[in-house]
């Protein structure tokens, strides 16, 4: 499979890779202001697919991903720099690592074919 960078799907294929690293920031490392940077590339793929080739086919994916965007960062913006009990943090930050997932696999399925994080994804190339 190949995607020109004019494809919109090209652009979907970067939010799932933001995902993956919003990922690893909810899984190991919560770091707010990288999370806000992942959160805004996401945001700004999405924006630009609008404008490409193909961008009627993803952006029911694009639209997800800008709610994820808004949902993460209200919850950011609301408790950064504040004290919260760590049960509540653990389960906030559980609940935004799994949405974050689910969006990224949906996104290559959809959009690459692949199903599952075990299947070899090295025929995909960007023009």
């Amino acid at each position: 499979m190949s995607i020109s960078h004019h494809d919109a799907r090209f652009n979907a294929i970067q939010v799932a890779k933001e995902l993956l690293l919003l990922e690893d920031h909810y899984a190991k490392v919560f770091c707010a202001e990288c999370i806000f940077k992942h959160l805004l590339k996401i945001d700004a793929y999405c924006d630009e697919a609008k404008t490409l080739d193909n961008a009627d086919k993803v952006q029911h994916l694009c639209k997800e991903a800008k709610d994820l965007v808004v949902r993460h960062l209200e919850w950011l913006k609301s408790n950064v720099g504040k004290p919260i009990p760590a049960e509540e943090f653990e389960k906030k930050r559980q609940e935004m690592l799994q949405e974050a997932r689910q969006l990224r696999k949906k996104i290559f399925e959809e959009v690459a074919g692949v199903t599952t994080a075990t299947e070899e994804i090295h025929d995909i190339r960007f023009d």
